[in-house]
């Protein structure tokens, strides 16, 4: 966009993005270590063993999607303005579709492998060791900070 809004949003964005995937690819290591599967087909309802995994995850898909009330509405909101300040109408448009669809297709990825049937290998899944979740944590702590 080359307007002052349009780097700080760039920069909103990007922490915003640090946070969110630091979050899933510690999610993903809880999973793989606490499961020993890999693919999310194999996987279902470990919300219930593993609750602070889950609720961590569901902020991160929040935040990513531009959703209220986390960080990533904020990030998305300065781009919208951004693309108005400039005129911009059909891209701010499709910025909001690319939101929506966005937040369905991860929403899928929460559904899969958190809320669908609980696989009967699963009865005996504990949370994942805090080394795991005190960085989840963490990140979360920065999204709400940033929100």
């Amino acid at each position: 966009l080359m307007s002052h809004l349009g780097w700080v949003t760039a920069l909103y964005l990007v922490a915003n993005h640090l946070l969110v995937k630091g979050i899933l690819f510690l999610v993903a290591a809880a999973i793989i270590l606490r499961t020993g599967k890999r693919l999310i087909v194999e996987l279902g309802g470990l919300a219930g063993g593993m609750p602070v995994t889950f609720k961590t995850a569901a902020s991160a898909i929040v935040a990513l999607s531009g959703l209220p009330p986390l960080a990533g509405l904020g990030g998305k909101w300065l781009l919208l303005s951004a693309m108005i300040e400039k005129g911009w109408y059909g891209p701010a448009l499709m910025t909001l579709l690319a939101t929506f669809v966005g937040f369905v297709y991860m929403a899928r990825f929460i559904q899969a492998i958190f809320l669908g049937p609980r696989k009967a290998v699963h009865d005996a899944l504990r949370e994942a060791p805090i080394t795991l979740l005190i960085p989840q944590i963490l990140l979360v702590a920065g999204i709400f900070l940033m929100s």
